[in-house]
């Protein structure tokens, strides 16, 4: 089943990356590689966050279990491979997959995977609003629209805003939540360790989003970046 899983990702690369330019802005030309790899990261969140949610509907049914394993281990070893070929600095995107690997394997294995897989499931939600907030500022250059008078840039700051209230909610509040309630029960202590260092780095990223919107909206001499 793995090999089934692990051809889904070199595929949606290679298909992207063979149409023409999504969107057709100067902007949208320039990122089109960020633009497809984004919607690629997207369709992975969206469908490990329904197999994540269907195995907790269906416990008995293992099989959830399974296509959620394969499915999202598969997408990180891709992603990985992409940052270490292309020679990315990107060391706490690497970081964080490696210790996804991990959590989806104690999900597959551990007596406690019904822990891991709700704080798995409360990762990808809390994520949902990036993919959204990326795209927009990839495809078009906000720099040039004047503040509160256009559409799109209206369309991103409420994205933008959205974005922060509900990573908080489900980063810092729900995640924190089951970190604190069930980290007795989790045994594996260089686990649980990552698990906290995952929770502070979410947190130090939402703080830098909040930043960064609020030098965009609230400063006096704020501009899109």
């Amino acid at each position: 089943m793995l090999h089934l899983f692990a051809i889904i990702w070199p595929f949606l690369y290679k298909m992207f990356n063979y149409q023409n330019p999504w969107i057709t802005t100067k902007q949208g030309l320039y990122n089109d590689y960020k633009i497809k790899k984004n919607a690629i990261s997207a369709f992975h969140s969206i469908i490990s966050i329904c197999f994540s949610i269907l195995y907790i509907w269906f416990p008995e049914n293992t099989l959830y279990k399974e296509y959620l394993y394969y499915f999202s281990s598969t997408y990180f070893i891709w992603d990985s491979y992409l940052i270490i070929i292309q020679n990315l600095r990107e060391e706490l995107f690497l970081y964080h997959h490696i210790v996804a690997l991990y959590i989806l394997h104690n999900i597959y294995k551990s007596p406690i995977n019904y822990i891991l897989n709700y704080m798995f499931l409360t990762g990808e939600l809390s994520n949902l609003t990036y993919y959204p907030v990326y795209h927009y500022m990839k495809s078009f250059d906000f720099k040039h629209y004047q503040l509160g008078s256009n559409y799109l840039q209206y369309r991103l700051k409420l994205c933008r805003h959205i974005q922060i209230v509900w990573y908080i909610l489900f980063r810092y509040f729900v995640f924190g939540y089951f970190a604190l309630k069930f980290s007795c029960k989790i045994e594996n202590r260089f686990l649980l360790y990552n698990l906290y260092i995952i929770y502070l780095l979410g947190i130090c990223w939402g703080v830098n989003t909040i930043k960064s919107v609020y030098l965009d909206y609230y400063c006096k001499n704020y501009s899109i970046r």
